[in-house]
């Protein structure tokens, strides 16, 4: 609290015996720092909704991966350059199986 006093060279809370409570220029400090942090969340939560809606995340098993998909990737990303692929690489089926993925290649019988 000292450090923002000294950055400001304002008082902005009044000390005392047992308590601490903002100066008029402190609760205005307060009310422009809460109004800018309100932006940043909002900006900040704008730009991972558009990330998001630009993002795939796709598994694949370990051979399907090394021997086509990353061929097939590079062709892809060419023509659509703007979408994020993020590639789960596993022969674990739980893995590829996970509710955070978009698509999933997998071998087996599925019905």
């Amino acid at each position: 609290m000292r450090l923002l006093e000294q950055h400001y060279d304002v008082p902005l809370f009044v000390r005392g015996h047992r308590s601490v409570t903002l100066t008029q220029r402190g609760a205005i400090l307060l009310a422009t720092v809460e109004q800018s942090l309100d932006l940043l969340r909002d900006v900040s939560r704008y730009k991972l909704t558009k990330h998001q809606a630009n993002s795939v995340t796709l598994a694949a098993t370990n051979s399907v991966a090394s021997l086509w998909l990353m061929s097939q990737m590079r062709k892809f990303h060419k023509s659509n350059g703007r979408i994020r692929i993020s590639v789960v690489s596993s022969d674990s089926d739980a893995e590829c199986q996970s509710e955070a993925m978009d698509l999933m290649i997998l071998r087996g019988d599925w019905v």
